[in-house]
């Protein structure tokens, strides 16, 4: 009888559920943390590779025409300065 009455005591006590429900509450809360942060790093990791794959050809493509154009424009001015230092010698020779 003191078995059964034990058991009893045992199945209406109820002090000890507070402590499972916060647990699972506590599981729960870092599930769900994982699986969004799973999904953010995945989405990160689409974008980066849009930004990668997409634009920073694109960057660095107008980038170096931007050089060889600066390029370009730095040869004409030499070669200008150059044609009028010699034009100037060929129309005044000065020795």
């Amino acid at each position: 009888m003191y078995l059964i009455n034990r058991l009893r005591a045992l199945v209406r006590d109820d002090r000890g559920q507070d402590l499972i429900e916060y647990a699972l509450l506590a599981a729960l809360i870092a599930l769900a943390s994982v699986l969004a942060i799973q999904a953010a790093g995945t989405q990160v990791n689409n974008v980066w590779n849009a930004i990668v794959g997409g634009a920073l050809p694109l960057i660095m493509a107008i980038a170096l025409t931007g050089l060889e154009f600066l390029v370009g424009a730095v040869q004409a001015y030499v070669f200008a300065v150059l044609t009028c230092m010699y034009l100037n010698d060929a129309i005044h020779p000065s020795h």
